[in-house]
């Protein structure tokens, strides 16, 4: 695109106000992204979920999130909607622990038709993990997940929505001390969030 726009002599900004949609992966799917993407609360909601209990697939690129809290599900459901103008494909999962890993059930559509004792995976488009990386930097590549120079830079807004997303991930509070606990194998990552905060 970037190469036509040079060619045409088109500036990228006023492209982005007229892009109706991308068509994405295999079945090139159209994902109606709203452009310019704000940076604000709703995309740091969406990253900290992904850094939370979340990735983009090492391979395909592809947003994932998993949770058991249906409320947090329709939170990324709903933020994703908003930011990126696209539906999620819902997956059951088992739910698995530190010792044993979880296991996918199949894809349902619809929330009645989670099974008892699972809870739900979000998976989408290629295109989605391509922008958020663009926007945000490499900050989540399978497992591996940082806080990146571009994420520290951003606005209070969306800090706050990438904050509170990690901890209802990744954290609890305690009602008698009111003390907020981050929970995270990967140590660095808790220093980063840790300086964010």
């Amino acid at each position: 695109m970037l190469i036509i726009l040079s060619l045409a002599n088109y500036q990228l900004d006023n492209t982005k106000k007229h892009i109706i949609y991308i068509k994405s992966g295999r079945k090139k799917r159209a994902v109606n992204i709203k452009f310019p993407i704000k940076i604000g609360k709703e995309l740091g909601n969406i990253v900290g979920h992904i850094l939370g209990d979340g990735s983009i697939d090492k391979k395909y690129l592809q947003p994932f999130y998993t949770n058991s809290n249906l409320d947090l599900i329709k939170e990324f459901i709903r933020n994703m909607k908003i930011v990126f103008g696209v539906k999620p494909r819902i997956w059951a999962q088992t739910k698995g622990n530190f010792k044993t890993k979880s296991k996918w059930l199949g894809r349902i559509y619809s929330f009645e038709n989670l099974p008892d004792n699972c809870q739900i995976g979000l998976f989408y488009p290629r295109i989605c993990g391509l922008i958020l990386h663009e926007i945000c930097g490499n900050f989540a590549h399978g497992k591996k997940k940082y806080i990146t120079e571009q994420i520290k830079n951003f606005n209070k807004q969306f800090k706050s929505g990438l904050i509170r997303s990690f901890f209802d991930d990744d954290g609890s509070i305690n009602a008698e001390s009111y003390t907020i606990r981050g929970f995270q194998d990967d140590k660095q990552l808790l220093i980063d969030i840790k300086s964010l905060l």
